[in-house]
């Protein structure tokens, strides 16, 4: 805001300044409309808030897409914490391995690291790194050898 009011306070002064430098004339008139033009595209700036970046269209759609990849890591990721909370594991660490091209999400893996769990006497028995890849895999809807659990 206060950048804005800087910028309509400098053009019209340097309006002011060339109104006193020049004589009078047409050039002085000339002068007085562009100022005043350029003035008044001050004034309306912050209506249209142009942004170089989008008329360009070079690096939106870089951010988009990385944007929208983010996004999807995230909600995976929040899916699979949900699985990992029925099994009661907190300190697993989720990782994972997906690219943008041409627009399209391609999930490559997925990472769940619970090397930080403890298994208690009752879960010894059972293959807790299968049965997790198997319900993530159906949850998220990828092959289940794209699902690596260690620790």
């Amino acid at each position: 805001m206060s950048a804005w009011l800087l910028k309509i306070i400098g053009v019209v002064f340097l309006g002011v300044m060339v109104d006193i430098l020049y004589p009078n004339g047409t050039t002085n008139k000339f002068c007085k409309g562009i100022f005043s033009l350029i003035t008044l595209l001050v004034i309306i700036s912050p209506i249209f808030n142009i942004n170089l970046d989008t008329i360009k269209g070079q690096n939106e759609s870089i951010v988009v897409s990385s944007d929208y990849k983010t996004v999807n890591d995230r909600l995976l990721k929040s899916e699979i914490d949900i699985i990992l909370d029925e099994y009661d594991i907190n300190d697993a660490t989720v990782e994972i391995d997906s690219i943008l091209t041409n627009g399209e999400y391609y999930l490559s893996n997925i990472y769940v690291d619970i090397g930080n769990i403890v298994l208690s006497d009752f879960d010894v028995n059972i293959n807790i790194y299968e049965d997790m890849a198997e319900k993530i895999s159906k949850a998220i809807g990828i092959e289940k050898d794209k699902v690596i659990v260690y620790g």
